[in-house]
């Protein structure tokens, strides 16, 4: 007949043969010897207990009559804590953390509760090896991401073009018109003056325009960005702008949301792109809000030292970078206003200051890098571009133009004809 023996280090009730009784035995729970009694020292089987009888005197107590301690089921295993069933080869509840040999909860589980997350140390030894894991994991997000963020750079760069381009032949256009009726037209600064002559009769044409009487309006190099073609390129920059910064926070607030449920993989979700401009007011409006209001400092330094409240704006302007994975958290739950303010996000950020500049160093490598190379690059070769696309203008000769006082040179080059420049302005 077996012989039930109990475990004093982990309290599980192991039943061994009679063969073992007089040995010791290891507990296959935790591990510890347990000592198994005699037969005549043991305790023998439990004898069957009489079967109470029932309570005549109380007739409306229906359970009088069961035996509570047979209620117990041996057969399954539970946590000692939440009482949630457990496996056979569980060494910690899934549910709760507690060790179920020793009913308490380990120091790793501990610090894992306190700190809602992981240890510090495992984020620093698996930051890297984990976000490789988990790009191979969705790489589909990763090739949405260099789909979107190209045609944005793309397109903004396009339109960006476009205007200067509008703003560069429009100017010329305008001065070339100034300067063919120099007497009644004049270009002083930022204004441009037409004067009529007092003859009955008399008006100046500017521009497809009759003037008949005296008007002042901007000079050649402001006007074309006050014109509805500048309007428009300029709104198409700035959508396009909006949807590359909108996309990383809606794939970023998408993975935080996930983490922070507990799921292991991101469900697919569609695109939509008016969403993501949305997102992308997001994107550039906090950085303006959070920093709004330490500019103050740097705009007072402004009239006593320019370097000075430049090199301080630009520090400051650093600070949203440094507390994004922080504000990224914030702004992935219903009650967000926090993160709005430099008060709880600089406190949040002296928390986490060796996480949130290790984040910041693989965002400098991972994300900033490769767009400032490209951004630089653009920007070198810009000038370059700029006249290898506009050398066919059917132009036979350059106008140097200075705005201050209305006059224009003619200058002749005989090899190939170029594009206007205007020195000041342009």
């Amino acid at each position: 007949m077996p012989i039930r023996v109990q475990c004093d280090g982990c309290q599980t009730v192991l039943n061994v043969q009679d063969q073992a009784a007089g040995k010791v035995i290891k507990c296959r729970q935790c591990g510890g010897r347990v000592k198994v009694p005699m037969a005549s020292e043991g305790a023998p089987a439990r004898p069957r207990a009489a079967k109470p009888a029932r309570k005549v005197e109380d007739p409306d107590d229906l359970f009088g009559d069961i035996d509570l301690r047979q209620a117990e089921d041996t057969k399954k295993r539970v946590c000692p804590g939440c009482t949630a069933p457990v496996g056979n080869e569980d060494i910690e509840c899934p549910k709760c953390g507690v060790n179920i040999a020793t009913g308490v909860l380990s120091e790793r589980q501990r610090i894992k509760r306190e700190r809602k997350g992981p240890p510090p140390d495992e984020f620093y030894r698996g930051v890297w090896g984990n976000s490789w894991k988990f790009l191979k994991k969705h790489w589909q997000f990763g090739v949405q991401t260099a789909v979107v963020w190209a045609l944005c750079l793309s397109m903004a760069t396009t339109c960006a073009f476009s205007l200067m381009y509008y703003h560069r032949t429009r100017s010329l256009a305008l001065y070339e018109m100034a300067q063919k009726d120099t007497a009644n037209i004049t270009i002083a600064g930022n204004l441009l003056y037409i004067n009529v002559p007092k003859e009955k009769g008399s008006k100046v044409e500017f521009d497809g325009t009759y003037y008949q009487k005296p008007h002042v309006m901007w000079a050649p190099h402001i006007q074309p960005w006050r014109e509805p073609p500048a309007l428009f390129w300029m709104g198409m920059t700035l959508v396009f702008q909006l949807g590359f910064g909108g996309w990383f926070w809606t794939l970023a607030t998408t993975i935080t949301n996930t983490t922070m449920a507990g799921e292991k993989r991101v469900k697919r979700f569609q695109f939509d792109f008016f969403a993501n401009l949305t997102m992308g007011v997001r994107f550039y409006a906090w950085p303006t809000v959070l920093t709004l209001p330490l500019m103050v400092i740097p705009a007072g330094l402004v009239p006593f030292n320019p370097v000075a409240a430049g090199i301080l704006y630009g520090v400051i302007s650093l600070l949203p970078v440094l507390v994004l994975p922080a504000a990224v958290v914030h702004m992935s739950q219903n009650y967000s206003y926090r993160a709005w303010l430099i008060y709880w996000m600089l406190k949040d950020f002296g928390r986490t200051l060796g996480a949130s500049l290790y984040v910041f160093g693989m965002m400098l490598v991972l994300v900033l890098l490769i767009p400032g190379a490209v951004a630089g690059a653009i920007g070198a070769m810009q000038s370059r571009v700029v006249t290898w696309l506009m050398i066919d203008l059917p132009r036979a000769q350059t106008t140097d133009c200075n705005p201050q006082i209305g006059k224009i040179q003619q200058r002749a080059r005989p090899e190939h004809p170029r594009p206007a420049r205007l020195k000041k302005f342009l």
